[in-house]
């Protein structure tokens, strides 16, 4: 593209989580928070998203085979799909056209404005309402107009990346006409679990049984829930190690239950469902908010302000106590969001400095128990948001437990796209 709305948008998986055994103290008051250069929210765009097609009253953890939308009737939808399917036939990857992500993919281009950023919130409302249980997808976004799809398609296409270490990958295509520069939003999902069907709405009382494999190298499952009070819990499940089941129950109350899975690979602990199960009332058929935001430049200090900031509004919430900064554990967070941002990785396991306890450790700190967050976003507050969105994350940012800690944002430099990449580290 050689205009700037027609600029290329990519959009990285939202967040990661993990909780290991394992950190010295310290405190020091954080930067002043700048909230004048934090992302500009909640500007152009709709204030409600409402989804055009039905909602879906099942969950699916497979791409539906009956076809609402056909996805190949679309010239530039068929193009897209099957140059993706080219390009991963050589590497083994099946890639399946999934109608109900091109539904969630067109609500959400035609609720965009051009040089928005999708809100993660949006994403993830759109994803449940079409019964889709995975996380937020890799999401690349270009606004053009139609005579210059041929070269748009082929800067999606540069701009796409399968998932590392899925051997299926599903995809969707959005497309609104509805401006003069048309916007094109594609989803690119890796399918790591395999999960009996489940019933979006459960009566009051409810028990639902969660039943799945993990697929391709992942193991170990574990499955957190958030409460409709906003309490954070792992529950128990019954595990070889692959296959899982797990009773939830809706006893806690009317409300809404979010509900993830998580599994583990050599990169480690990684979220491969998220979703929200509606216990006693009615899912919502649409969301008031932005479907997208514009980002603004921020420094690496004023983004770890917010998310500190962030951090103890969250617990303070939740009637628990404040966490004090650690200047030795922000330096260990500092480096791996470094490390992850320079050579181009996104996971808890670093090639080259291992697990996070063994960078605490490199780094002379001793500590009983370490918990780390890890997310990627345009924003402070959407990465912020993001995390208390997962339940696991949830549950990292509200342990009672912790004390302390440190917290390292990357941000790049002025001119470029502007994403940050963060790492917090509690104990």
């Amino acid at each position: 593209m050689h205009h700037d709305s027609g600029a290329m948008r990519s959009y990285l998986p939202m967040v990661w989580a993990a909780a290991v055994a394992a950190g010295c103290g310290g405190s020091q008051s954080p930067a002043a928070l700048d909230t004048g250069a934090i992302a500009a929210l909640d500007r152009n765009s709709s204030p409600q998203i409402t989804p055009q097609g039905a909602a879906a009253a099942v969950y699916e953890s497979k791409a539906a085979e009956a076809r609402r939308i056909p996805p190949l009737d679309e010239p530039l939808r068929a193009g897209l799909v099957e140059a993706l399917q080219r390009a991963a036939g050589s590497r083994g990857v099946s890639v399946l056209a999934d109608e109900r992500l091109d539904e969630a993919m067109s609500d959400l281009a035609r609720a965009l404005r051009p040089e928005e950023q999708p809100r993660s919130d949006a994403v993830e409302f759109l994803l449940g309402y079409h019964g889709i249980i995975e996380p937020y997808p890799q999401l690349l976004v270009v606004s053009v107009p139609e005579q210059e799809y041929d070269q748009a398609v082929q800067e999606l296409l540069d701009a796409a990346e399968l998932p590392p270490a899925a051997k299926t990958v599903t995809v969707g295509v959005g497309i609104d006409r509805s401006l003069s520069l048309h916007t094109i939003v594609v989803a690119i999902q890796a399918k790591h679990l395999d999960l009996q069907p489940v019933q979006r709405a459960q009566e009051s009382g409810a028990r639902l049984m969660l039943q799945g494999r993990l697929l391709g190298s992942f193991s170990r499952p574990k499955l957190y829930v958030t409460s409709p009070a906003g309490q954070p819990s792992e529950r128990p499940l019954n595990t070889n190690g692959v296959d899982f089941k797990a009773a939830v129950s809706c006893a806690q109350g009317d409300g809404r239950y979010q509900v993830e899975v998580f599994g583990s690979d050599p990169s480690g602990p990684r979220v491969l469902a998220n979703f929200p199960v509606f216990c006693g009332v009615t899912p919502p058929d649409s969301v008031d908010g932005r479907a997208g935001y514009e980002t603004e430049y921020s420094t690496s200090d004023a983004a770890e302000a917010a998310l500190f900031a962030s951090v103890n509004a969250a617990r303070a919430t939740a009637g628990l106590a404040p966490v004090e900064p650690d200047p030795a554990l922000a330096e260990v967070a500092r480096a791996h969001s470094q490390d992850m941002f320079d050579n181009d990785f996104f996971a808890h396991i670093s090639p080259t400095t291992g697990r996070p306890i063994d960078r605490t450790y490199k780094a002379g700190l001793r500590v009983p128990r370490l918990l780390e967050n890890i997310g990627t976003a345009g924003s402070a507050e959407e990465v912020h948001a993001g995390l208390m969105r997962s339940p696991g994350h949830r549950a990292a940012i509200l342990d009672p437990r912790v004390k302390y800690v440190g917290i390292g944002v990357v941000v790049p430099e002025p001119g470029k796209p502007f994403r940050i990449i963060a790492t917090e580290l509690f104990r």
